[in-house]
């Protein structure tokens, strides 16, 4: 017969009842590389607690919860063991960070949005995040950097001995849980024809990160967020981080559609919008690859840095 959980399942988010030594308040926030700042995870972005007394999983009687307002979540403990969470999807989901308020889209819905030109590349930002993530696999600060906090053991990666310890932030608040990607910034860098010197390609492109050691096909990360000419990727998978990746294996891709660039500026045109034009105004336009890899290119660290082989250099592991 299964465990009667103690005390019985119970999902709180009611702000008019006070926490007790059993109920737990943690705060969901991510690391946005434009601000600099942590960031709250959207309302409504589904988890999943799981408990872990004597090696042994119990999913929390009413998962998946969802994260309330400003990335809180509060619920009762059914089990007074361990803990950690999971979150897990059945298609890609992106965080929308555009505006102060991150929103969730799924991987459909951006297309769509791209489609109907909702979402534009050229303003709005956004990042994938993986189909599974969890404290145990990924990137994650809690408590803030540097804080001790005793309900955390880092090496074990989980919430632990939850009789003893509550599962809250300081005087009875929010604990917050930060996830923390290791962000990598990417340039891509040309020399117009009419230029003295060359210029950055401006905020416009999605950018796909694949470790081709698990995936060909599936990108490990997806972004367009766009900070000091730079597209910002995220890796949040422990298996992708530099520690454990083997950078030879690391390809980035990106796509586009009749694009072109003006100037340094990027302006959408169509083939044919372009080739109506004078000659000499025409050559103001450099079209971008309908599909680009890094294999086969070259990459330098920092302004200055030497040009090598794509495979070989740090840029995907410094």
């Amino acid at each position: 017969m299964a465990e009667t959980p103690t005390p019985t399942a119970t999902h709180t988010d009611n702000p008019f009842m006070e926490p007790t030594a059993n109920t737990a308040l943690l705060q969901f926030q991510y690391h946005n590389p434009v601000e600099d700042s942590n960031l709250n995870f959207p309302e409504g972005m589904p988890i999943n607690i799981i408990y872990v007394d004597d090696g042994r999983e119990t999913p929390h009687s009413a998962n998946p919860l969802q994260i309330g307002a400003n990335g809180q979540l509060r619920f009762e403990l059914e089990h007074r063991g361990n803990l950690h969470f999971r979150f897990e999807f059945e298609e890609a989901q992106y965080m929308n960070i555009t505006s102060a308020t991150t929103t969730l889209m799924s991987e459909s819905e951006l297309n769509q949005a791209l489609q109907d030109q909702s979402f534009d590349t050229t303003s709005d930002l956004a990042f994938m995040l993986p189909k599974l993530f969890t404290l145990q696999n990924s990137r994650w600060i809690i408590g803030g950097e540097g804080a001790e906090v005793p309900v955390y053991d880092a090496e074990e990666r989980m919430f632990v001995d939850l009789e003893n310890n509550v599962l809250q932030g300081g005087d009875g608040g929010y604990l917050p849980v930060i996830l923390n990607p290791e962000w990598q910034y990417i340039g891509f860098e040309y020399l117009g024809r009419q230029a003295t010197e060359s210029q950055m390609v401006p905020q416009f492109l999605f950018l796909r990160g694949y470790n081709e050691q698990f995936s060909e096909d599936e990108p490990a990360t997806v972004s367009n967020v766009y900070k000091d000419n730079c597209i910002c990727l995220p890796w949040i998978e422990d298996r992708n981080l530099r520690e454990t990746r083997n950078r030879r294996r690391i390809v980035l891709k990106f796509g586009t559609a009749e694009a072109y660039i003006e100037s340094g500026v990027m302006i959408r045109r169509t083939t044919d919008a372009v080739r109506a034009m004078a000659f000499t105004n025409r050559l103001r336009f450099y079209d971008l690859p309908a599909e680009w890899t890094s294999a086969n290119w070259k990459a330098g660290i920092g302004t200055n840095g030497d040009l090598t082989a794509f495979g070989e250099a740090n840029i995907v592991n410094g």
